[in-house]
């Protein structure tokens, strides 16, 4: 008796909520497809990095600044740094225009798809730079292939830098499918070149509720949690990037800016709409300062008193996918499609360097 009271007691003080998911019938008039974020994991175009005339070395210096840590790593030295800035002011280029004037373009990107039309636009992501964001206002109206849209893209191979250190060591591309319209760091999707990928998709909503009415175990709970607040925020809001969609990756990124914004007023790497982006000299500095007055024992204390107060949505609607993928094309289709590809004034793209996205919803239910 008294284990079962002190049960019940502890229950009821918890205040507990609980997180649950069903299957949510989809809406008559058809399902919303999520946007689709393309990034080519080459970040710069090797033809752009002879035509302003960039040394591979200043390539290593500007990819070693950024938000990385997977790479061959190798520390540039001060002159690998001067020779940087002073190229960066001699054509006059931000961080930001390096990779609106270098990175692949839409047109690069993306066959068959008309860039002008407004429905792609670019999007600055922490690990690859310029990528591009793709939408339609096209309803999915049943489940399956036969619901299913396509993007035929191109990696263009033959582009990319041919540095090892401090770049990535893959060919391909990375996506990320979206209803907030904007790229989580980390949630990437590889797609390799030469093949014809699947998704199956299905939207899931995770959400906190009310327990059960009917819980046997115990019958305080639900009563108690009518007066109680979730283990969540119904509002949670971005401390820089407030014009944005919240997500706790998102918030825990946040959590990295803290120091550079208090020490230098900018932020690294991305463009937001409150505060200017800090120039690579500025992001190079401010990081010397922080190592200079800041023991590792401060800044990562910096860093989790702020991620402990990074809450979790009461609501955070997301896509699931499942890939599969085949060769494009078979090896006896090969010269009649080049053939084609010539014939269509597109005799530039590469097949070994093409893939076929497909991408359909597996059911039209949201789980919720």
């Amino acid at each position: 008796m008294t284990y079962q009271l002190y049960t019940t007691v502890g229950d009821y003080t918890d205040h507990k909520w609980v997180s649950t998911v069903k299957e949510e019938d989809p809406d008559i008039n058809g399902t919303k497809f999520p946007s689709i974020i393309v990034c080519n994991i080459n970040r710069l175009k090797d033809s752009k990095v002879k035509e302003y005339n960039m040394s591979y070395d200043m390539v290593r210096f500007l990819f070693h600044t950024t938000f990385q840590d997977k790479y061959i790593i190798k520390d540039e030295n001060t002159t690998a740094a001067l020779e940087f800035y002073k190229w960066q002011k001699a054509h006059n280029l931000t961080y930001l225009d390096i990779f609106e004037k270098m990175a692949p373009k839409c047109e690069d990107i993306f066959i068959e798809e008309q860039c002008s039309e407004g429905n792609i636009t670019p999007v600055q992501t922490l690990e690859y730079g310029r990528c591009y964001r793709w939408e339609t206002n096209e309803l999915a109206t049943s489940w399956g292939a036969k619901g299913a849209e396509q993007l035929i893209l191109n990696t263009q191979g033959w582009d990319y830098v041919p540095i090892i250190e401090n770049n990535y060591l893959i060919q391909g591309l990375a996506i990320q499918l979206s209803y907030t319209s904007f790229p989580e760091y980390g949630d990437w999707i590889k797609l390799q070149p030469g093949t014809h990928t699947s998704l199956s998709m299905q939207i899931a909503e995770a959400s906190f509720r009310l327990p059960s009415k009917s819980s046997v175990l115990n019958p305080f709970q639900y009563i108690d949690s009518l007066g109680s607040e979730p283990p969540c925020s119904r509002d949670p809001q971005l401390k820089y990037f407030n014009d944005t969609p919240y997500s706790v990756v998102s918030c825990f990124i946040e959590c990295y800016w803290i120091l550079p914004v208090t020490l230098c007023n900018c932020i690294p790497f991305l463009p937001s709409k409150f505060y200017r982006t800090c120039d690579t000299q500025e992001t190079y500095s401010c990081l010397l300062n922080i190592t200079g007055n800041f023991t590792t024992d401060d800044v990562e204390a910096n860093f989790y008193d702020c991620t402990s107060q990074c809450p979790e949505p009461c609501v955070f609607r997301y896509v699931e996918a499942t890939t599969s993928q085949t060769t494009f094309p078979s090896d006896e289709q090969r010269p009649e499609l080049e053939k084609w590809l010539a014939a269509n004034q597109m005799g530039n793209v590469q097949l070994k360097d093409v893939i076929v996205l497909e991408f359909y919803f597996g059911s039209l239910e949201a789980k919720v």
